[in-house]
Order: structure tokens, then sequence, then C-alpha cells
């Protein structure tokens, strides 16, 4: 609550007004059309994408920290109930997570791939650190890349093979092969040559950068709309080069000056000082 809330409000009210003035001024909303009371309770619940809504409303990228939320709630469960085996970890993910997405597909996915990422820690806290983790960081970065290469082929993304003719790759392969292997192998990377902290910065501002870009599209038609400025200017280089130099800002500064400060306020002010047990990264050895 204390890492995620205070942007999510803080888009939340901001797009709420920006959409009321876009309206005013055009008579049409911006993208996203379900920007009534009940969905704007629901997006202040953080429940946007639980079921009760009848598509994407206000901040609408915010669909996905939504389920995010449900996810860590289900996380809390299985941890305090002592489940958090690996066999629990599989049947949430393929059992439940696969019935879900029948009927809500984005929960289903979540639940998929949250839990798969579980599993894929376990993997990972089970490998580094140990005599053979030069051995596993190249299986892992093997494995990766073939992984790439079957889920390319299969979509035709590779040059002279058509989309379908190499269709062997199926629906849950990326949840289940592609993104776990794919993590694996960066995480042993980083904790082997511990080059990638230097571009941990951008890790911190991600989840800035995510809910910022939709409140900065919709200030931008605003202003351009309010100017009387032809809509063609979005198609233009420079302005995608100022659109995300402008993003890239705003997003540290919100996670420097607004989002860290009032994190640190909530759990100073409602959180309990319990001990905390050391983190895998905190436990890996220098490597040599």
């Amino acid at each position: 609550f204390s890492r995620l809330y205070p942007l999510h409000f803080a888009t939340l009210v901001f797009v709420a007004c920006g959409q009321a003035v876009h309206v005013y001024l055009t008579k049409t909303e911006f993208v996203y059309g379900f920007n009534d009371p009940f969905h704007f309770l629901l997006n202040l619940a953080f429940a946007s994408s639980w079921g009760f809504n009848n598509g994407f409303s206000f901040n609408g990228p915010a669909w996905s920290v939504s389920v995010e939320i449900l996810l860590y709630g289900m996380f809390f469960v299985v941890c305090r109930q002592g489940m958090a085996r690996a066999a629990v970890l599989f049947a949430l993910s393929f059992g439940v997570g696969g019935v879900v997405s029948t009927f809500n597909l984005p929960l289903g996915n979540g639940i998929a791939c949250f839990f798969a990422g579980g599993l894929a820690f376990r993997v990972f806290a089970a490998l580094v650190g140990k005599e053979s983790n030069e051995r596993a960081l190249f299986l892992a970065l093997a494995l990766a890349s073939v992984a790439w290469v079957l889920t390319a082929l299969s979509a035709g993304g590779i040059v002279g093979f058509p989309a379908g003719k190499f269709g062997f790759v199926p629906r849950l392969f990326p949840i289940y092969v592609l993104y776990p292997v794919t993590l694996i192998a960066a995480a042993l990377a980083e904790s082997y040559w511990r080059r990638g902290r230097k571009l941990g910065f951008l890790g911190d501002i991600s989840y800035s950068l995510y809910l910022i870009h939709f409140p900065l599209q919709l200030a931008a038609v605003l202003l351009l709309v309010k100017s009387q400025v032809h809509p063609s200017i979005f198609y233009s280089r420079s302005f995608f080069i100022l659109f995300f130099v402008v993003l890239i800002s705003l997003s540290f500064a919100s996670h420097t000056y607004f989002e860290m400060p009032l994190q640190r306020w909530i759990r100073g002010r409602f959180a309990v000082d319990l001990p905390r047990p050391l983190m895998v990264a905190e436990r890996m050895p220098v490597a040599k």
C-alpha cells in the first residue's frame, strides 16, 4: 500500500480532473470512456480490474496494478498459512490461474504469471551462490535463447519464416517457459557480474513511468487542444523525444520527492517493526 497507493491516488485524481476538462473542450472522453462515479470508486479501492468493471477507466494502465494488489493479498494468505512450497505455487499458477483466465483473462494471467514468478525465484535462490553458479548461468542463458528463438519462429518473428509455419509453441509457453527462464538468466547474470546495479534507477522509476505516461498524454492533448495546435505534431520525432524526456524527468522527481517520502511516512506511522530476515541478494557472495 505504501509503495503503490500514493501515486495511484494522485494520478487517479489528475486524470479525473483532466477528463472533465477534455469533455468540456471536445465533448468526448480521451481513450478510456468509463469515467463515472462507480468506476471512480473501483479505482479508489484498487479494484478496477477485479471483474466488477465495464471496461478500462480513468488512468487505464492502473488495471494491472489492481490485479497486482489482489495477487499480493493471495500471496500473503499463502505465506501466512505456511503453504509457499513449490507444489502449491505451481498449483496456484497452472491450476487456479488457468481456471480464472477462462472468465477473467487479466486476473487469470496475473495469477499464472505471479506464482510462476514465485517458482522462478525458488529456482534462482537454489542456484545463486553455489559453486556451480557459473554453469547454471550459462545453462539458463542457453535455455532462454532457445525459448526466444522458438517463440520468434512460432510468431513469424524471424525474417524468412512466415507466421504460423512454426506454430508449435503453445499459448502458455511464454508464461511457464519463456518468461521464467529469461528472468532466472538475468538474475543469475546480475548476481555473477554485478554490472546491472548501475541501471537500478530504471527499476526504481518503472512504476512511476507506468502510471504517469497516460496522465502526461492527457495533459499534452489538453495543452494542444487549448492552444489549437494541429494533432499532426504528435507524429513528429521531436515531440516523441520531448515526451519521453519529460516523462522520465517527471518519473524521477515523483519517485524521489513524492513516492518515497510518503512511503517512509506511511511505514513510520503504521508499520510494525519486526525482525527482518536477510534477503537473498544480501546473502550472495561477491563474485571474484
